[in-house]
């Protein structure tokens, strides 16, 4: 919700992260914005319009939503609608950090604020709980602030029925890359004995090479070099166990390496010993003929 003139935070910005505005009885501009800061927003009063991203629907007494930052939204009202009365917090990124979801404790929280959301927005059925719970936050200050602050979350995540609101065009890069990933990896696994690198499966995917590699991290977590050197020793400690008598040499090539001390350096990286040494770990099982 937009900052209107007049309106400040409970305590200053040097004294606080988190911010707290209150609205009572005004009317809301159709005004689209955004902040750098995650918003939190509960109206106990008036009805109208709100935009989150693509989502558009109506809000009411009881609405309460969140809004991730960097999010165009915008709350509207008339007079016609009522005058709009609502709490709303500005709460830094830092506060939902990944280190943060990734606990345990953090699971209800994981739900509204996965990748890929922008919003989340409900009619909360105990609308005076969380309003109970935000005047505690109004004028605490400290690590008390803070842990007021995630009573209020702990308890808006126990409902269950929220309305999550996704980035469409994120998701529809998403499914591009995965497509495009998927028809990469498949390249690979059926030219592993070719001298493949990234100009190559660039060329294949339709991308310049420094596109290809900025999307093949993004969608696979990995360098490309990283990934193709991880399938190829995957694919020779296969052959060194079921093909005991092809010489190390010739498992090199069939696996990419035209270079053998290259493919004993790798080999030596990824399984902590050379070709011949694992081999010779498999020496007591029968060889298959």
């Amino acid at each position: 919700m937009k900052v209107l003139d007049g309106i400040n935070s409970d305590l200053p910005v040097n004294d606080a992260s988190i911010g707290l505005y209150h609205i009572d009885k005004q009317l809301v501009e159709n005004s689209a914005h955004r902040h750098g800061c995650h918003e939190i927003v509960a109206i106990t009063r008036g009805r109208g319009k709100v935009q989150i991203g693509s989502f558009s629907g109506d809000f009411g007494p009881g609405s309460v939503a969140f809004v991730r930052s960097e999010t165009d939204h915008y709350w509207s009202s008339d007079i016609a609608s009522g005058h709009i009365s609502a709490i709303f917090l500005h709460v830094p990124k830092s506060v939902f950090s990944r280190a943060l979801l990734a606990l345990p404790e953090s699971y209800g929280v994981r739900r509204l604020f996965a990748e890929g959301r922008i919003g989340s927005i409900c009619r909360f059925p105990e609308i005076d709980r969380v309003g109970s719970r935000l005047r505690t936050i109004r004028g605490a200050r400290g690590f008390l602030r803070l842990a007021r602050f995630y009573a209020l979350i702990d308890l808006l995540v126990s409902y269950e029925d929220w309305q999550v609101i996704d980035n469409q065009k994120l998701n529809a890069y998403k499914i591009r890359d995965s497509v495009h990933l998927r028809t990469a990896c498949e390249y690979i696994a059926e030219h592993l004995s070719e001298d493949l690198n990234r100009d190559s499966l660039a060329t294949q995917l339709g991308m310049n090479p420094s596109s290809f590699s900025r999307f093949f991290r993004r969608a696979s977590g990995q360098k490309f070099n990283d990934y193709l050197n991880v399938i190829r020793i995957r694919e020779a400690a296969k052959m060194l166990a079921t093909r005991r008598r092809l010489p190390v040499s010739s498992i090199a090539r069939s696996c990419g390496y035209s270079n053998l001390s290259v493919f004993n350096q790798q080999f030596r990286k990824r399984l902590g010993m050379t070709p011949r040494d694992y081999r010779r770990q498999l020496e007591f099982e029968p060889i298959s003929p």
